[in-house]
């Protein structure tokens, strides 16, 4: 116990800006506009959801690091989606005049990667193993431009107007528990007050004042000992430090090492699982047109044993089109097609995903380019089960289909990767699927208000046996 109240005696905290975020605290995103705070409806949410969760999970992540770093999004790094998420994306989407509808477009998603990686550039970040706690953790450098050796660990300080980070390791030798250091580290003190403190199985975090400074502590227990890091800064300093040390522990790994076996074990071809391929010609998505007949994809036409619901139905390829037949209720607006605008046009896609054998309406952005002699690509993380699902614009006109799957597609964390797929024009198949042309020009909406519209007009088909 020595040892531990030495540290906290040199002042090893941390930030303090109440971070109870990274477990569970519910506070507010950093600098989000009062509109982005507003109780968002189920149905946007949802749409938003579903265009979040149909991405890679390494750029579901990436996201919500740019996110951090744009100051909107005060969340740990997991892939999942939430209020905090929508909010955040919200919150970027108002600030930079886009449709805020929690919804990022794969050119919006740029900018804010763009925005972001401008800020790290700024901060000169950089994620470290730091030899002498042992840790991975990321180091504004540019910020915390001085760096020297600690007896357990490393200090990076800021060259004037405060701010630290320290990094530390504290022996199994030593006899120091991890309860034991929580007491002393939380234990509020004369000038000191402990705003925030947690502590679970293997891991504890605090966070307070002392003085006229903040800080953030974080320790874990590992096989070497208590590794941890402590940001501390002036309460100042709070509008540089606040995102910093948000990257600063989403970036901590106490043992670098044992990641570093898996990963090893991964590419030796040991233990790790393969990553999975499924087959993206076994399922559809159809749009229903009337109460007996769904326009999908003719690649569809090739399916023997064709069920919706579990029941059979048939199909019916015509021309570049394939329809099915059966008891359907149609619902919603009738299905209106538009003519893309220019060669590349923003859309989304709503179909029915087929992933860990089950069936889920998924909305996901994408862009639809088409080349001078007509023909259509579509540009989006397009899930199995999706062949032949509405592509949308803005006005919720349809204005292509979506065509065959690649017959395998390689899934990361149950998600395909992002590909690059055939689209039939809706205008080619107006004639023959009897679909009238939209009126206008059409007015612009969200795409979650869109989606909303198609649902009732979205049904799943499978086919057994592919």
């Amino acid at each position: 116990m020595n040892r531990a109240r030495t540290r906290r005696d040199r002042g090893q905290g941390g930030i303090g800006a109440l971070m109870g975020f990274l477990i569970g605290a519910a506070v507010l995103p950093l600098g989000t506009p009062a509109l982005a705070q507003q109780p968002a409806a189920g149905e946007a949410l949802d749409a938003a959801r579903a265009a979040f969760e149909a991405l890679p999970e390494a750029d579901r992540k990436a996201i919500q690091d740019a996110l951090v770093w744009t100051g909107d999004y005060n969340g740990t790094l997991d892939g999942a989606f939430g209020k905090r998420s929508f909010d955040a994306i919200r919150a970027f989407e108002t600030r930079s005049r886009l449709t805020a509808d929690g919804i990022l477009t794969p050119a919006e998603r740029d900018a804010l990667l763009a925005a972001a990686q401008r800020q790290r550039d700024a901060a000169g970040f950089a994620v470290i193993d730091d030899r002498r706690s042992g840790i991975r953790i990321g180091v504004p450098q540019k910020v915390l431009a001085e760096r020297s050796d600690t007896p357990g660990g490393s200090l990076f300080r800021a060259r004037r107007g405060g701010g630290a980070l320290t990094t530390d390791l504290i022996p199994a030798a030593a006899g120091t528990g991890l309860k034991d250091l929580y007491a002393d580290l939380s234990a509020a003190t004369p000038g000191r007050r402990i705003t925030y403190k947690v502590l679970r199985d293997n891991w504890f975090v605090v966070t307070g004042d002392e003085g006229a400074e903040r800080f953030f502590t974080r320790f874990a227990a590992t096989a070497a000992g208590l590794r941890g890091f402590t940001v501390a800064y002036p309460a100042s300093a709070a509008g540089t430090f606040g995102r910093l040390t948000i990257a600063i522990t989403n970036s901590f790994e106490p043992e670098p090492e044992a990641a570093s076996a898996t990963t090893a074990t991964a590419r030796t071809g040991g233990a790790a699982s393969p990553t999975p391929t499924v087959s993206g010609g076994n399922a559809f998505t159809a749009i229903v047109l009337d109460s007996g007949r769904a326009l999908t994809s003719a690649a569809a036409g090739a399916c023997k044993v064709p069920t919706v619901g579990g029941k059979p139905v048939k199909i019916a390829a015509s021309g570049g089109a394939a329809f099915v037949e059966g008891a359907f209720a149609a619902g919603g607006a009738p299905v209106a097609w538009r003519r893309p605008e220019g060669t590349e046009q923003a859309v989304f896609i709503l179909g029915h995903a087929a992933t860990g054998g089950e069936r889920r309406l998924v909305a996901t952005p994408g862009v639809l380019k088409v080349a001078g002699d007509g023909a259509a690509r579509l540009a989006a993380p397009v899930q199995p089960g999706m062949a032949g699902a509405p592509v949308i614009d803005r006005s919720g006109a349809l204005v292509a289909v979506v065509g065959p799957l690649p017959q395998t597609m390689t899934l990361v964390a149950g998600i395909a990767l992002g590909t690059t797929v055939p689209a039939t024009i809706a205008a080619n198949l107006a004639d023959s699927a009897s679909l009238p042309e939209a009126d206008g020009t059409g007015e612009a909406t969200t795409l979650g208000a869109a989606a909303e519209v198609w649902r009732a007009r979205i049904v799943a088909v499978d086919c057994p046996g592919g």
